[in-house]
Formats: C-alpha cells, structure tokens, sequence
C-alpha cells in the first residue's frame, strides 16, 4: 500500500515580458501564455557571460518576432 501525503506546490500564474512588459495570464490568456519564450542559462567555465552566472529572460511573441525572427531559421507548416 502507497500512503500519500499532502504538499503545496507553486505554479506560474502570470508572466511579463521583460522588453515591453506585456503579461499574460494563464486563466484568461491560456493560448498567448503558451507562446512566451523563457529562456534560463547558467554561464559554463570560460563563458562571456560568467562562470556560474544565471542568465534569465521571458519573451512575449511579439518580441521574439522583432528580435529573433532576422537571425531564426524558419519553417511554417
């Protein structure tokens, strides 16, 4: 026989774009959620960023279009 126990966990509620600041909502904006970009990087040994650094970014999808779009490979469907 398993016994469980009970336990709190976090979730993500809302995310905000660090360019423009645009946030999305997963209760109401589920579909423009699932489109952020969230990017988390930890530098290696002899990266430019910094040994050990953590890099974070969220991305709204209009910011990735601006931004990523000129240097991405894209392939529609």
């Amino acid at each position: 026989m398993i016994l469980l126990r009970e336990r709190t966990i976090q979730e993500p509620a809302s995310i905000i774009c660090d360019r423009c600041g645009r946030r999305s909502d997963i209760e109401s904006d589920d579909v423009e959620f699932d489109e952020y970009l969230s990017l988390n990087r930890i530098g290696g040994y002899g990266s430019i960023i910094g040994d050990g650094t953590r890099l974070q970014l969220d991305l709204c999808e209009y910011c990735i279009k601006e931004l990523l779009y000129p240097f991405a490979r894209i392939n529609e469907p």
